[in-house]
């Protein structure tokens, strides 16, 4: 016994050896986006900005205890990760120790859309918002605004969505994160999150005291660890169960392979593939993704080195479809003076095309998007402004 006991030790000695590496960490403060065994679009934080890549209909984590909806442009974000399985989406944002804001404005023959943030973090404060707007015709289309502020463990979260609003106050700590109040809509609304131990729970509960109803969403996850091996079982519930398994091996720290099994509803879904992550390439390859519908095929690329960046999402199910992106830029002045030559492509035969010159902290952009089906064309212009305090 004390022989098998011993065995067992050397065997998985290895893993605790060399098994971590500094990753970026999930907004759930648990796991990371490289030990994420399921797949994920990767898209550059300027991509909903130019090309109105978006995600509307995705409940995006941008930390414990907090999401938000629909697409939406910041400073403070880098990178959007989406789980296409159960439309869940992931940014994780860089909030400055000095208040910060920016303001965006996109123009073009037909439409206005607005985004706008601000973002603030010290030992005993963290204030950030974020603000979009879409107008047409001088009329508004779609609004949204969210702004969240603690201090020290009191927290305020307001949201504004179209004509509803709601607005919480809570408790936040290292653990946990509850808020509860009211919306518009005679709704008491309820959100927790809870990350401990490997464990996360978030839930964003509604109760109507009119008609007795209650709308809940509730995202849990378990990260069990053991060195190079990761084990998610994830249970997603919002009117329909989403039930997954997954499992994930660090081959070396920049790679990893994994396999899950996913059932939503009465569907089930079998995938497998790789990532890469690394300082200049994030890389998501999934060339097996089976489930009722019949096979599909993914590959998601965000690559960056010097002065290129390119951005890319390809799929493969009964038709190809595909979006690029890459961005020349050179820096001049001590980098106050950053031209920038930014375009795109995508299966629907649309061509972006932009030319960004960025001045100190005013990024000023002028371009079009050509659709080669129709030889028709959209001019767009518009600037970004990041104010430093």
């Amino acid at each position: 016994m004390k022989s098998n006991k011993l065995f067992f030790a050397i065997l998985i000695f290895p893993f605790f050896l060399f098994g971590f590496s500094f990753d970026t960490e999930m907004p759930d403060e648990i796991s990371t986006y490289q030990t994420h065994p399921f797949f994920l679009n990767i898209y550059c934080s300027e991509n909903p900005l130019i090309s109105e890549n978006q995600m509307q209909e995705a409940n995006i984590f941008a930390e414990r205890g907090r999401t938000f909806s629909g697409s939406m442009y910041s400073f403070m974000a880098k990178k959007l990760y989406y789980d296409f399985l159960n439309e869940t989406g992931y940014s994780f944002f860089e909030i400055p120790k000095d208040v910060s804001y920016d303001i965006s404005i996109i123009r073009d023959l037909y439409s206005t859309r607005l985004y706008s943030s601000l973002g603030k973090e010290d030992s005993f404060t963290k204030v950030n918002s974020f603000t979009r707007a879409y107008i047409e015709n001088t009329s508004v289309k779609e609004h949204q605004t969210q702004f969240y502020g603690e201090y020290r463990n009191i927290v305020f979260d307001l949201n504004v969505l179209q004509g509803d609003f709601e607005a919480l106050a809570g408790y936040s700590n290292d653990i946990i994160d509850i808020k509860g109040g009211f919306d518009n809509n005679d709704r008491i609304v309820t959100k927790e999150g809870v990350s401990l131990f490997g464990l996360f729970i978030y839930s964003d509960i509604k109760y109507n005291y009119k008609t007795e109803s209650i709308k809940s969403f509730v995202f849990s996850k378990y990260h069990f660890n053991l060195g190079k091996v990761h084990i998610v079982p994830q249970v997603i519930y919002d009117s329909v169960i989403t039930a997954q398994a997954g499992i994930l091996y660090r081959i070396i720290p920049e790679a990893s392979a994994y396999a899950n099994y996913s059932r939503r509803g009465n569907a089930d879904i079998i995938t497998s593939g790789i990532k890469y992550f690394s300082d200049n390439i994030d890389m998501d390859i999934l060339p097996i993704c089976y489930s009722r519908d019949g096979f599909m095929a993914k590959t998601s690329v965000d690559v960056s080195y010097a002065y290129f960046t390119l951005n890319g999402n390809v799929s493969y199910q009964d038709s190809f479809q595909f979006d690029v992106f890459s961005t020349f830029s050179f820096h001049l002045f001590q980098g106050n003076l950053i031209p920038k030559v930014i375009v795109g492509y995508d299966s629907f035969k649309k061509i972006d095309a932009f030319i960004d010159l960025k001045i100190i902290d005013v990024n000023i952009f002028f371009g079009s998007r050509f659709f080669m089906d129709t030889k028709e064309y959209l001019v767009k212009g518009g600037l970004t402004w990041l104010f430093l305090d």
